[in-house]
């Protein structure tokens, strides 16, 4: 199975002052917080590490979320790269339960947001059911 350098994932804030735990960084138009593990670890070890805090994988539903999300992660994670020369990989909260290309949230919500790269996704040999970003 393929390891990502870190995951990814989003807590609802409640609060209507819209602040985060430390660490996590706030999509306001969301009004989700963000955060960043950088970790080398499989989708199945991605999904547990988010479970551990109550938070869960992100889900990205618009290209202004996709761009906030990738930038954090790389702000967040360059000097990780920079130690361990490593490629920039992203595991996101979506999934294909029948490796089909049909893909879907792990929230529950629709995956109507798609920036795959060309000829994407490619069930990799069979092997293909979750969703990293490059």
């Amino acid at each position: 199975m393929k390891q990502a350098l870190l995951t990814l994932f989003t807590v609802m804030t409640m609060s209507m002052c819209l602040k985060c735990p430390p660490q996590f960084h706030l999509h306001y138009s969301t009004k989700t917080c963000i955060h960043t593990i950088p970790a080398y670890v499989n989708f199945h070890v991605a999904k547990g590490l988010c479970s551990s805090v109550n938070a869960q994988m992100v889900s990205v539903h618009s290209a202004a979320e996709n761009q906030f999300v990738i930038q954090t992660a790389q702000r967040d994670i360059k000097p990780f790269l920079w130690i361990h020369r490593k490629e920039m990989v992203f595991w996101f909260g979506a999934y294909s339960s029948y490796n089909n290309n049909t893909f879907a949230w792990l929230d529950g919500s629709q995956c109507n947001f798609k920036n795959w790269l060309p000829g994407q996704p490619d069930n990799a040999d069979g092997q293909q059911s979750c969703l990293g970003v490059k």
